[in-house]
């Protein structure tokens, strides 16, 4: 009986040994699996804290190869700003020392005259005036260090010109006058150039070959052949006068500024006025921008109102549209640019009746 009483407690014994082994080794497989689980988390916090260290890096490299870049490029404008501004201050320098003498005195009174015959020339035949500042001589048809003003050809802007010498070519044959400018530099916008080596044009055209010969003979060298002498009695092609000119460009201006065309027309010039056309006409288009936009240039231009349809247009004859880099001819039938918000009586009111019935 005792001996299997010992028995049983020695039974008893060994499994409650291997009921806690049992215990002990399930809990230090949770602990293990906790352990393992923390360190996947770890290791999945590393390889993310690696790939921001990388992109860090290559961002940092990419910045950097940037400001690099940027220095390049800024020494590089620097280098050659500083460069034409050496070439600049050289070029007034050696102006200076080869003209000492030009500056803003008294002009002398033969250049004087000289350019106000060439002043009245260019007002009779219906050009804008460019604005002589300065000149110092004449001399064998040249003047010499001329100064001059020039308006765009919208009226929107200007230019100065500083030239060494200006040559006047007529060209008898195409009525075309020519002021080529040479040794100097044009101003625009406080930016200074310099000069073509074979000069800088302003031309003129077209022009009564004869009259500009007949007035200028100092100032102009004449290529080809003047056309014959008017007959006694004769009237020249342009005999409206500056001052009605003038007010008869202010007025067609005042026409465009309110016939609702989607740019801005602007009458830059015109010679004479005949039974209610406007002759040797020239009207610019500027855009949002200011700059020119296009041209339309005519032997004669109307105002014409076709009462019926309750429509006003301007109407050229024999001349040239010019868009951008297309140039169109336009015929003796005419071409007619529409001015949408005028009608007919509003347009004879503002022409005071000086308008072509269609």
């Amino acid at each position: 009986m005792f001996r299997r009483l010992s028995l049983w407690l020695v039974l008893a014994a060994l499994l409650s040994a291997v009921a806690w082994l049992l215990r002990e080794t399930r809990e230090l497989a949770e602990q293990i699996g906790w352990a393992e689980r923390d360190a996947r988390v770890v290791a999945a916090r590393l390889v993310a804290v690696e790939a921001a260290a990388a992109a860090a890096a290559r961002e940092g490299a990419a910045a950097a190869a940037e400001r690099d870049r940027l220095a390049t490029e800024l020494a590089a404008a620097l280098s050659r700003s500083t460069t034409l501004a050496d070439a600049l201050r050289a070029h007034r320098e050696r102006a200076a020392a080869a003209k000492p003498t030009a500056g803003w005195g008294p002009m002398p009174e033969g250049v004087r005259s000289c350019l106000l015959a060439l002043r009245d020339v260019l007002a009779a035949e219906g050009f804008p005036l460019p604005r002589f500042l300065a000149a110092r001589a004449l001399h064998e048809r040249e003047l010499a260090d001329v100064e001059v003003l020039v308006a765009d050809g919208d009226g929107l802007g200007a230019q100065c010109l500083a030239a060494g010498r200006m040559t006047a070519t007529l060209d008898a044959t195409a009525g075309r006058l020519e002021l080529r400018f040479f040794d100097g530099v044009v101003t625009r916008g406080g930016v200074a150039t310099a000069l073509p080596a074979d000069g800088w044009p302003l031309v003129y055209a077209p022009v009564d070959a004869r009259f500009c010969a007949e007035r200028l003979p100092a100032l102009v060298q004449v290529v080809g052949a003047l056309p014959a002498e008017a007959a006694a009695g004769a009237v020249r092609p342009a005999d409206l006068d500056p001052v009605s000119r003038e007010r008869w460009l202010e007025r067609l201006d005042r026409l465009l500024a309110v016939a609702g065309l989607p740019e801005a027309w602007h009458v830059h010039r015109l010679r004479d006025l005949r039974a209610g056309w406007f002759e040797s006409v020239q009207v610019l288009a500027s855009d949002e921008r200011g700059l020119l936009a296009g041209s339309i240039d005519g032997a004669r231009m109307a105002v014409e109102v076709d009462r019926k349809a309750g429509v006003v247009s301007l109407r050229f004859c024999d001349g040239c549209l010019r868009r951008g880099a297309t140039e169109t001819t336009i015929r003796d039938e005419g071409y007619r640019m529409l001015l949408p918000k005028l009608t007919p009586s509003q347009a004879t009111e503002l022409m005071l009746g000086m308008v072509v019935e269609r």
